[in-house]
């Protein structure tokens, strides 16, 4: 068979379906080997950071041919990375990201080998982006993201040209990738391996339409995590699903997951995974959410018993679902279901979900309003006259909901929050949050100003909230060389993972991380792929 060229890809998009890969069980009778639609020495699946890094890799150091598979159309592709903030984690030398990486995963160990391979490979990637042309440029403002832990003071995160979000990095891959002429097929979800009975070895892939794609050499997993899949969240993250929501790509459907576990694949981290702010859902039509913008001072959060839960301005989940006390990063309590409930004042002021950088919904996704009455009128946020008709309509108890309003408003014409603090207390001001330092004692902290206590005036409006959640971290295991791990901690021949699927990450994630080892691990899986006699 010809070797895959973007002439012969596009040629290849439109071969008919094929017949699916015949049961092991019946592989010696019947022939294991389906009808190939085409092939390639190092077959990719995913087009994010990690897909594209492979496969800039393997057409850059001429590893052999090359295809990469999609599952989303070109328009919406790119996965965590394209919505990311476009920031790149990469410590000075190798020891600086082991020591720091170390203390972020705190009691979940990583193979000394894997981290080893995952720190140089980090560090790499600075040479890497250089050599193809890219301006990385040092962000001092999150250099690093936890300063307090011990090794942070040896690491760095860069931007290319400076520019956080805005696709901005990705955009850069995208254009090295189409200067390689990297074939990429997209609309191409795989969702099962072909596997040679006899060998044991991964062959190839079919993706959902019936194709079946060969991998000469083999097989690499890059196509993110489960954040959209149901019954995986509610499988491992039964402490916050379904109250959590995706804030990133919604093609992450655990496929990559679920192929690694029909062949054997050990797992880790799987209840691990990597928070955003708190969200809001401004589509009817796809899970993402957005984050809301509060110019103003005049709303509360209220948990299904109806009352207040925190002090407001530092609801969000800053530092991935962890907060920092007395020097310790500690997990925050969230009751769900949580309604943001505004005033009259909140409301007309100004766009409650202005256009963030870095977001699905606001990058690529569909958004079902230009302005607030606009999401009133979509239904996602709900209008009422009265506190008691906003608490029947959002399923609250009226009358708990109403003496939680009298009080936040009794609060507001005395000038003082009696139950939270907001504005005053110093679990409102620590580093961080609102103005702070980000230091590891209270002395280090800054305090910030009182926050104005507006209140709450007819008409009212509320909204659900959700635990955003960025990716998911756990995965099949990965050796040194990135090949996946069957449950002995035995590589599964010809089968590779990269990103996001089952990444290093485990415990507190630092910004940029993601995308960085992206990058890496898919360089190293792509290597490590070539690097094999093809089986064909």
């Amino acid at each position: 068979m010809e070797s895959i060229t973007r002439r012969t890809m596009i040629a290849g998009a439109g071969a008919a379906v094929v017949a699916a890969a015949v049961p092991v069980a019946l592989a010696e009778e019947a022939g294991w080997e389906p009808a190939w639609a085409n092939e390639a020495d190092i077959l990719v699946v995913g087009a994010g950071g990690a897909g594209l890094a492979a496969g800039i890799t393997a057409c850059d150091e001429e590893l052999g041919s090359v295809l990469v598979l999609e599952f989303a159309p070109e328009e919406e592709s790119g996965g965590n990375t394209r919505v990311s903030g476009q920031l790149m984690f990469i410590p000075d030398t190798p020891e600086d990201a082991i020591k720091y990486q170390v203390n972020l995963n705190g009691p979940y160990a990583v193979d000394e080998a894997l981290l080893a391979a995952w720190a140089e490979n980090l560090c790499e990637n600075l040479e890497w982006f250089d050599n193809l042309g890219a301006d990385l440029q040092e962000a001092t403002s999150c250099n690093p993201e936890f300063p307090d832990i011990e090794g942070s003071e040896g690491c760095r995160t860069y931007l290319h040209e400076g520019v956080t979000g805005k696709q901005h990095l990705w955009e850069f891959l995208t254009e090295v990738a189409s200067d390689y002429e990297l074939p990429i097929e997209y609309n191409a979800r795989a969702v099962e391996l072909v596997r040679n009975p006899a060998t044991g070895e991964v062959a190839g892939v079919l993706t959902a339409d019936g194709r079946a794609f060969k991998a000469k050499k083999g097989v690499i997993l890059a196509c993110g995590g489960w954040e959209n899949d149901p019954d995986l969240m509610n499988t491992y993250y039964t402490c916050g699903y379904p109250d959590m929501a995706p804030a990133g790509t919604p093609y992450n459907m655990g496929d990559g997951l679920k192929m690694a576990q029909s062949v054997g694949a050990d797992l880790w981290h799987m209840n691990n995974f990597s928070l955003a702010n708190l969200g809001a859902k401004v589509s009817s039509s796809s899970p993402c959410v957005s984050f809301p913008n509060w110019s103003t001072k005049d709303y509360i959060y209220v948990g299904p018993n109806a009352k207040r839960y925190c002090y407001e301005e530092t609801a969000s989940l800053n530092k991935h679902g962890k907060r920092m006390f007395d020097g310790v990063y500690v997990s925050q309590h969230v009751p769900m279901p949580l309604y943001a409930v505004l005033g009259s004042t909140a409301f007309e002021t100004a766009p409650l979900f202005p256009p963030y950088p870095y977001l699905w919904t606001d990058l690529i996704g569909p958004k079902d309003a230009e302005d607030n009455q606009g999401y009133v009128d979509a239904g996602l946020i709900v209008k009422a006259d009265t506190a008691r008709e906003l608490a029947e309509k959002i399923g609250l108890d009226p009358d708990a909901f109403e003496e939680t309003v009298e009080r936040y408003n009794a609060f507001c014409a005395a000038g003082k929050d009696e139950d939270y603090g907001r504005g005053t207390d110093y679990y409102g001001n620590f580093g961080g949050m609102v103005g702070g330092s980000g230091g590891s004692s209270k002395e280090e902290r800054v305090v910030v100003p009182a926050f104005d206590l507006v209140p709450l005036e007819p008409p009212f409006y509320a909204f659900r909230q959700y635990i955003s959640i960025l990716n998911s971290q756990g995965g099949p295991k990965r050796s040194a060389t990135g090949e996946v791990l069957d449950t002995k901690g035995q590589p599964i021949p010809r089968l590779f993972a990269a990103g996001e699927l089952g990444c290093v990450y485990s415990y507190q994630y630092n910004g940029g991380g993601n995308v960085s080892e992206a990058i890496s691990s898919g360089r190293l899986a792509a290597r490590s792929c070539a690097a094999l006699d093809a089986w064909c």
